[in-house]
């Protein structure tokens, strides 16, 4: 289980592996310190696709 904004990118490179299904689980609630995760894993997200 993970943070869900960590969900997006890690489907990526598993799926970069030859991984095609993926299933993630993810807390069904939200914390303040999520705020500050979601930005910054935004502008993460967009530097990982253009590396």
């Amino acid at each position: 289980m993970s943070q869900f904004f960590h969900l997006t990118r890690t489907k990526i490179l598993l799926r970069q592996q030859a991984i095609p299904t993926v299933y993630a689980a993810h807390p069904a609630y939200f914390e303040w310190r999520d705020a500050y995760s979601l930005v910054r894993e935004f502008f993460a997200y967009y530097a990982y696709r253009l590396a």
